[in-house]
């Protein structure tokens, strides 16, 4: 699934619904992220393994 399967209102309202209050700045920001990288999943796999280095650390 790529950003351009999500609007940024529904990007909003997912995170919403997983009990995420993000400001639109935030939003933006993570929209831009899941872009440069590619897709949710892509997107998904690097801030796992960036959680995985800041627990090694």
């Amino acid at each position: 699934m790529t950003t351009a399967d999500f609007s940024f209102k529904e990007i909003a309202d997912l995170l919403a619904a997983d009990g995420h209050d993000l400001a639109d700045d935030q939003i933006m920001a993570l929209s831009d992220f899941v872009r440069q990288v590619g897709s949710v999943e892509r997107a998904k796999a690097a801030v796992e393994a960036l959680n995985e280095l800041r627990r090694a650390a």
